[in-house]
Protein backbone atom coordinates (compact mmCIF):
# COMPACT_ATOMS: atom_id res chain seq x y z
CA UNK A 1 0.00 0.00 0.00
CA UNK A 2 1.35 3.23 -1.11
CA UNK A 3 -0.05 6.53 -0.44
CA UNK A 4 2.37 8.95 -2.39
CA UNK A 5 2.68 8.96 -5.96
CA UNK A 6 5.19 6.42 -7.25
CA UNK A 7 7.30 6.99 -10.25
CA UNK A 8 8.36 3.99 -12.33
CA UNK A 9 11.53 4.37 -15.24
CA UNK A 10 9.97 1.71 -17.66
CA UNK A 11 7.63 -0.60 -17.71
CA UNK A 12 7.68 -3.04 -20.07
CA UNK A 13 4.35 -4.97 -18.69
CA UNK A 14 1.11 -2.54 -19.39
CA UNK A 15 -1.33 -5.00 -18.42
CA UNK A 16 -4.02 -3.65 -16.58
CA UNK A 17 -3.14 0.31 -17.25
CA UNK A 18 -5.75 2.21 -18.86
CA UNK A 19 -5.54 6.14 -19.58
CA UNK A 20 -7.10 8.51 -17.47
CA UNK A 21 -8.58 11.89 -18.47
CA UNK A 22 -6.53 13.72 -16.03
CA UNK A 23 -6.04 17.05 -18.12
CA UNK A 24 -5.38 20.63 -16.45
CA UNK A 25 -8.35 22.86 -16.80
CA UNK A 26 -6.86 24.89 -20.24
CA UNK A 27 -7.63 21.29 -22.02
CA UNK A 28 -11.33 21.37 -21.01
CA UNK A 29 -12.05 20.24 -24.61
CA UNK A 30 -9.91 17.05 -24.49
CA UNK A 31 -10.78 13.76 -24.02
CA UNK A 32 -9.51 10.27 -24.58
CA UNK A 33 -11.14 7.79 -26.36
CA UNK A 34 -11.65 4.33 -25.68
CA UNK A 35 -9.24 3.30 -28.70
CA UNK A 36 -6.30 5.44 -26.69
CA UNK A 37 -7.02 8.70 -29.07
CA UNK A 38 -6.73 11.98 -27.63
CA UNK A 39 -9.76 14.16 -29.11
CA UNK A 40 -10.80 18.11 -28.93
CA UNK A 41 -14.37 18.63 -28.37
CA UNK A 42 -14.16 22.77 -29.14
CA UNK A 43 -10.60 24.42 -29.80
CA UNK A 44 -11.39 28.28 -29.64
CA UNK A 45 -7.26 28.57 -29.62
CA UNK A 46 -6.55 27.95 -33.03
CA UNK A 47 -2.84 29.89 -31.62
CA UNK A 48 -0.12 27.60 -33.39
CA UNK A 49 -1.94 25.07 -34.89
CA UNK A 50 -1.49 23.75 -38.79
CA UNK A 51 -3.32 21.05 -40.85
CA UNK A 52 -0.93 18.54 -42.23
CA UNK A 53 -1.47 16.37 -44.85
CA UNK A 54 -2.06 12.82 -43.76
CA UNK A 55 -4.55 11.35 -45.71
CA UNK A 56 -5.10 7.71 -46.81
CA UNK A 57 -4.18 6.48 -50.53
CA UNK A 58 -7.22 6.45 -51.55
CA UNK A 59 -7.92 10.45 -50.42
CA UNK A 60 -4.32 10.82 -52.46
CA UNK A 61 -5.89 13.46 -54.86
CA UNK A 62 -6.65 15.67 -51.54
CA UNK A 63 -4.95 18.34 -50.71
CA UNK A 64 -5.08 21.10 -47.92
CA UNK A 65 -4.29 24.79 -49.40
CA UNK A 66 -2.40 27.44 -47.32
CA UNK A 67 -6.02 29.16 -46.05
CA UNK A 68 -6.72 25.81 -44.76
CA UNK A 69 -9.39 24.33 -47.47
CA UNK A 70 -9.37 20.61 -48.53
CA UNK A 71 -9.39 20.66 -52.33
CA UNK A 72 -9.54 17.42 -54.95
CA UNK A 73 -7.31 17.36 -57.57
CA UNK A 74 -8.81 15.01 -59.74
CA UNK A 75 -11.34 12.76 -58.80
CA UNK A 76 -12.55 9.81 -61.20
CA UNK A 77 -15.21 8.10 -58.81
CA UNK A 78 -18.67 10.63 -58.94
CA UNK A 79 -20.85 7.98 -57.38
CA UNK A 80 -23.08 9.55 -54.62
CA UNK A 81 -22.49 12.74 -55.66
CA UNK A 82 -25.76 15.14 -56.36
CA UNK A 83 -25.93 18.73 -57.82
CA UNK A 84 -27.16 21.22 -54.74
CA UNK A 85 -31.33 22.39 -55.10
CA UNK A 86 -29.38 25.56 -55.75
CA UNK A 87 -26.77 24.27 -57.93
CA UNK A 88 -27.70 25.05 -61.30
CA UNK A 89 -28.89 29.41 -60.64
CA UNK A 90 -25.10 30.53 -60.79
CA UNK A 91 -24.71 28.76 -64.35
CA UNK A 92 -25.99 32.22 -66.82
CA UNK A 93 -27.65 31.00 -69.96
CA UNK A 94 -28.50 34.59 -70.87
CA UNK A 95 -28.25 38.23 -68.65
CA UNK A 96 -31.27 37.55 -65.89
CA UNK A 97 -31.70 33.58 -66.90
CA UNK A 98 -29.61 30.89 -64.60
CA UNK A 99 -29.45 27.15 -65.91
CA UNK A 100 -32.68 26.20 -64.02
CA UNK A 101 -34.97 28.60 -65.18
CA UNK A 102 -33.91 28.27 -69.00
CA UNK A 103 -34.80 24.70 -68.25
CA UNK A 104 -37.94 25.96 -66.92
CA UNK A 105 -38.68 27.42 -69.90
CA UNK A 106 -37.38 24.84 -72.71
CA UNK A 107 -39.81 22.34 -70.36
CA UNK A 108 -42.78 24.47 -70.92
CA UNK A 109 -41.99 25.30 -74.35
CA UNK A 110 -42.27 21.56 -75.35
CA UNK A 111 -44.89 19.74 -73.38
CA UNK A 112 -46.83 22.88 -71.35
CA UNK A 113 -49.97 23.54 -72.18
CA UNK A 114 -51.13 26.44 -74.78
CA UNK A 115 -54.22 27.59 -75.05
CA UNK A 116 -55.13 31.06 -77.41
CA UNK A 117 -53.25 30.06 -80.66
CA UNK A 118 -55.90 31.06 -82.87
CA UNK A 119 -55.84 34.81 -81.14
CA UNK A 120 -52.70 37.02 -80.84
CA UNK A 121 -52.07 36.16 -77.64
CA UNK A 122 -50.66 33.13 -77.12
CA UNK A 123 -50.00 31.51 -73.53
CA UNK A 124 -48.12 28.41 -71.94
CA UNK A 125 -48.26 26.72 -69.10
CA UNK A 126 -45.39 25.30 -67.43
CA UNK A 127 -44.24 21.80 -68.08
CA UNK A 128 -45.74 20.21 -64.70
CA UNK A 129 -47.62 23.40 -63.13
CA UNK A 130 -50.37 25.49 -63.89
CA UNK A 131 -47.96 28.76 -63.62
CA UNK A 132 -48.20 30.57 -67.15
CA UNK A 133 -44.28 30.75 -68.10
CA UNK A 134 -44.77 31.91 -71.83
CA UNK A 135 -46.68 34.61 -72.88
CA UNK A 136 -46.64 35.50 -76.66
CA UNK A 137 -47.97 38.47 -79.04
CA UNK A 138 -48.34 37.26 -82.55
CA UNK A 139 -49.37 37.84 -85.34
CA UNK A 140 -52.03 36.09 -88.29
CA UNK A 141 -49.59 34.08 -89.12
CA UNK A 142 -47.93 33.23 -85.71
CA UNK A 143 -44.82 34.96 -85.44
CA UNK A 144 -44.29 36.45 -82.46
CA UNK A 145 -43.39 40.54 -81.69
CA UNK A 146 -43.32 40.01 -78.07
CA UNK A 147 -42.66 37.29 -75.54
CA UNK A 148 -43.11 37.88 -72.02
CA UNK A 149 -41.71 34.80 -69.69
CA UNK A 150 -42.62 34.13 -65.76
CA UNK A 151 -39.84 31.95 -64.51
CA UNK A 152 -39.46 30.27 -61.17
CA UNK A 153 -37.49 33.03 -58.85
Amino acid sequence: SVTAPVTVGTNNDKAGYGLAQAFPANFGALAISAGGAVTVGTNNDKAGYALSQAFPANFASLAISGAGMVTVGTNNDKAGYQVAPNGLDTVVVETGVNARQAMSAVLASAVGVLSGAATNTITIRGGNVATTRIQATVDAQGNRSAVALTLPA
